[in-house]
Parts: C-alpha cells; structure tokens; sequence
C-alpha cells in the first residue's frame, strides 16, 4: 500500500500525509470523545473512497 500512497503522493506538489488505519480503528476514532481525522472527516464531508463502507461503519 505504501507503494501506491507514494505514487500518489509524486502526482501533487502539496504534502500528503497518508494515514493508514483499519475499520476497528476507525470506528473506535468516530465515536472517541477527543477531536482526530475521522471527525473532521464526517464534520466536512470528506470521504475518499467507499462511500457505502463510510456509512456501514459510522451508523450502525
């Protein structure tokens, strides 16, 4: 994966920072109390990829 996040990466002239993390971490980060990338995420809107998958493990 980190392959591929780096191709990515060469395409742009900005910073990337990839965070990597599974669907338990992700759960446990949408629901914690404390502020981190998947709230901002949800508050924004911002979803990259697999919009279905988002929904799954945010609302059940």
């Amino acid at each position: 994966m980190e392959t591929e996040i780096n191709q990515v990466r060469s395409l742009f002239s900005v910073a990337i920072h990839a965070l990597i993390f599974n669907e338990k971490q992700f759960v446990e980060m949408l629901h914690s109390k404390e502020s981190n990338v998947c709230k901002e995420a949800e508050k924004h809107r911002i979803i990259l990829n697999g919009i279905e998958d988002y929904y799954g493990l945010a609302y059940d």
